[in-house]
């Protein structure tokens, strides 16, 4: 959504603020490559790409977990995630700042936590 969605000015900040905030989390990771990272996480990466290469295997449990944060929930939202979190809500439904729920889903669901993607990652604001 935000390769479709904004001006390649826009895009550039977005990249610029992200690889801000990920040298600052992680100083081994001097020169982050973020559109590619952005790239590989967009719905039409993993439904052209991911989905094709990466199969269910027989005997290995898939398993997964949502996260939800904002009006709605008991989990206030974070500044820095304000406004991706208006805008998947506007588009998509309940999300953690970063992730739809219903994107997360994968396997067996195990439910949806009250938490934004920062606190799921450990990233502490």
């Amino acid at each position: 959504m935000a390769l479709d969605k904004t001006s390649p000015f826009a895009q550039k900040a977005l990249v610029a603020m992200i690889n801000m905030m990920g040298t600052k989390a992680n100083s081994s990771a001097p020169d982050p490559d973020t559109m590619a990272a952005i790239k590989s996480m967009s719905v039409a990466y993993m439904e052209s790409t991911f989905n094709s290469d990466v199969k269910d295997m027989s005997g290995v449990i898939f398993q997964s977990w949502g996260a939800q944060t904002g009006t709605g929930t008991k989990d206030k939202v974070k500044a820095l995630l304000f406004i991706p979190n208006m805008i998947l809500k506007s588009n998509g439904g309940m999300n953690d700042g970063v992730v739809e729920v219903e994107s997360a889903k994968w396997g067996t669901y195990n439910g949806t936590l009250e938490a934004d993607h920062l606190d799921l990652i450990g990233m502490q604001m």
